[in-house]
């Protein structure tokens, strides 16, 4: 998947969003860039397992993806199913936005996280499906 098909299915997925939320910049990211910013978080992540992160900025919501962690992530699944993982990836940090939790700690992290997962689960039940295999 090249790079353009990611952010245009990340777009997609934003306006299919049941919640009005300020528009995320969508970016992808190099490998060794985004680990390290995924260094800086709150929660401990295996960042080989975490194809994508939102950064709550003061001018605005960014939503990074690491397309190199992605491609490894997806490089067995249908075309269907690649883009279903896009759009699960997505609708995570969207939530994330929606929430609006500004994670300092790893508990609050791990809060946030399960927040995330039962709202998914709630509305978008594909979706959740698609994350729980990973």
């Amino acid at each position: 998947m090249d790079e353009d098909e990611l952010i245009n299915i990340a777009d997609s997925t934003l306006r299919k969003f049941p919640y009005s939320i300020e528009k995320p910049v969508f970016e992808v990211m190099g490998k060794r860039k985004f680990i390290r910013y995924l260094k800086d978080v709150s929660l401990e992540i295996d960042p080989e397992k975490t194809p994508s992160f939102v950064a709550h900025l003061p001018d605005g919501e960014l939503v990074v993806f690491c397309k190199v962690i992605i491609d490894r992530m997806i490089s067995k699944k249908t075309q269907r199913g690649q883009r279903s993982f896009v759009e699960a990836i997505t609708v995570h940090e969207l939530f994330h936005i929606w929430n609006r939790h500004r994670c300092i700690t790893s508990e609050e992290a791990i809060l946030s996280e399960k927040e995330v997962h039962r709202e998914i689960r709630k509305k978008y039940p594909r979706l959740a499906k698609v994350l729980d295999e990973y």
